[in-house]
């Protein structure tokens, strides 16, 4: 295979990886309803957490932990930092917290 050829292709490979995350993380952080309410904040938090209430100030769920246990949590989401464009509402082991946004190419 000559050196364009093999150029060519990963090309293509890195477009396809590159379209498939970025489809991956729309599908994940960008969701903009929960299950419970259609007015919850967007965050990842979505995928790992139930039941979430919100008050248009203070978030709350019941989230999964690593032990696959529901853990209640609260998160006020007024704060600066949280409302800041490149913060994500995460669950980190059953605890909502803001954290800032990872792209990632090959999996986090």
């Amino acid at each position: 295979m000559s050196k364009k050829s093999l150029l060519i292709v990963l090309a293509v490979l890195l477009a396809v990886s590159i379209f498939f995350n970025v489809w991956l993380l729309s599908t994940l952080k960008e969701n903009t309803l929960s299950p419970e309410n259609d007015w919850s904040p967007r965050g990842s938090y979505l995928a790992t957490c139930r039941d979430c209430n919100f008050d248009g100030n203070t978030l709350s769920c019941s989230c999964l932990t690593r032990n696959q246990n529901w853990r209640n949590t609260s998160l006020d989401v007024n704060n600066e930092y949280c409302k800041s464009a490149d913060v994500d509402i995460e669950n980190d082991d059953g605890q909502l917290r803001c954290m800032k946004k990872r792209f990632c190419l090959f999996g986090c």
